[in-house]
């Protein structure tokens, strides 16, 4: 897939959300970017704490404010895209984690393929997410079937296509619903006690602080012969640089080669992979964008 070979178009995205353009998004990049944390042939692989927080406080304000009402965050297109999930299907696993899971997780759709004992969550503004009145966990619980009506839940009929899709996967993770374990750290400060025979990091890289941390960790808490579940979204390789030096996102400080990921999922023995292109517009500038869906087994 190719794409314009002139650099995009500038825009600056602050940490309150606010989009700025063309000369207004010029002047702020001459204040604040990314380049500082650019490495060649790697892309933007790890920033510093501050950079990182500034990302927290767009993601909180995200999910907090703007999409308080929110029922799903593409969790049926990573379904769809994941075949359903049917690399696992019908596998047993003692113990899953979902890294970055988000208000809404992909855990529950998982779930519908295969055995989970023990389910953990984790993600650093898990507890602000408990607060949102569609948060697919806060209860405690995945799935599950409640009669009694409430307010959160009449509001999230205002997008009856996905809530419908919600109430058949509270009924086939059962109608009790899965016990969830949650951890509110960012991966790379995660500690767990035990290992994990499936991993779960679905569209998670770009919000981290440092991807080689986080690959490690995932390689040192998932069990020989466990499943590791991914998917991430990458750029056009050969204009890394001039997307971070015209492009400021404080949602999403990480920009990486592919090959980056690709050096970490080798090890892995495919149980299936699929990659999906198109243009994404940055301020009217189309930039090749591949989106990869990989689900691997870690050799024994």
């Amino acid at each position: 897939m190719t794409t314009q070979s002139r650099k995009p178009n500038p825009l600056f995205i602050d940490a309150d959300i606010n989009v700025f353009e063309g000369q207004d998004a010029s002047q702020r990049l001459l204040q604040k970017n990314d380049l500082r944390f650019f490495a060649a042939n790697s892309g933007v692989v790890q920033v510093d704490s501050g950079r990182w927080q500034e990302a927290q406080r767009y993601e909180r304000k995200t999910w907090m404010r703007r999409a308080r009402f929110a029922v799903d965050d593409r969790n049926l297109l990573h379904k769809r895209r994941f075949n359903g999930y049917q690399a696992i299907r019908n596998m047993s696993f003692d113990r899953g984690i979902e890294l970055g899971c988000g208000p809404f997780t992909n855990m529950r759709y998982v779930l519908e393929s295969c055995r989970v004992g023990e389910i953990h969550l984790l993600d650093p503004l898990i507890k602000d997410y408990l607060r949102l009145p569609s948060c697919r966990y806060r209860n405690g619980r995945l799935g599950g079937i409640s009669l009694r009506p409430s307010l959160s839940g009449l509001l999230a009929w205002r997008h009856p296509f996905q809530q419908i899709q919600h109430v058949r996967n509270a009924f086939r993770i059962g109608a009790k619903g899965r016990a969830v374990i949650i951890h509110d750290d960012p991966i790379e400060g995660f500690r767990p006690q035990d290992n994990f025979d499936l991993v779960v990091l679905i569209n998670v890289i770009e919000h981290c602080r440092d991807v080689e941390i986080v690959f490690d960790k995932v390689s040192s808490m998932l069990s020989p012969g466990g499943v590791l579940i991914f998917h991430d979204k990458f750029l056009e390789a050969s204009l890394l640089k001039d997307i971070v030096s015209s492009l400021y996102d404080a949602g999403h400080p990480l920009r990486i080669d592919m090959r980056i990921a690709e050096r970490y999922l080798s090890k892995f023995d495919v149980l299936s992979r699929a990659e999906f292109h198109r243009y994404a517009d940055f301020a009217g500038s189309k930039i090749a964008e591949t989106a990869l869906y990989f689900v691997g087994k870690k050799p024994r």
